[in-house]
């Protein structure tokens, strides 16, 4: 058994520890979804397809380790382009693109002032397994009382 069909039977074996009412079919579906994949190549994709808002205030995201992969190309764009298929937006909407490389390299962007996405990622050249570890750290604002009150 390839190790990625490893990792997926575990995380099927954790997520059937929440048994909630239609877990057997979730379960059966993302086995068999990940049934054709292949050990030594497959493509991450990302969860949206689109340019668009996080629901928290200022989503940050912090790279660990980052090793033969390649793709994972940050868009940020004005506001006003959330929701379009990155394709369709225009440079004038655009305000950069990048791609964070190095250990501990960071972006956090304002929900309210961009959109952004986050293009899919792939192995690299080498046969080995690639990898990208990032920590996402979503910050909000916190009203604390006053004890005198």
């Amino acid at each position: 058994m390839s190790e990625i069909k490893q990792n997926v039977y575990a995380q099927c074996d954790l997520v059937k520890e929440l048994n909630y009412e239609g877990i057997q079919d979730d379960d059966q579906e993302l086995l068999e979804e990940m049934s054709h994949l292949s050990a030594d190549r497959y493509k991450a994709c990302s969860l949206t397809y689109c340019s668009h808002h996080d629901n928290e205030p200022f989503p940050s995201t912090h790279l660990i380790e980052r090793s033969n992969e390649t793709g994972e190309t940050n868009v940020i764009a004005i506001p006003a382009a959330g929701h379009n298929p990155t394709e369709e937006i225009v440079s004038k909407d655009l305000i950069g693109s990048f791609e964070i490389t190095q250990p501990v390299e960071s972006y956090v962007v304002s929900n309210t002032e961009v959109s952004h996405y986050i293009s899919s990622a792939d192995n690299g050249k080498s046969n080995n397994t690639g990898v990208n570890s990032v920590s996402l750290i979503n910050y909000q604002q916190t009203v604390v009382a006053d004890d005198d009150e």
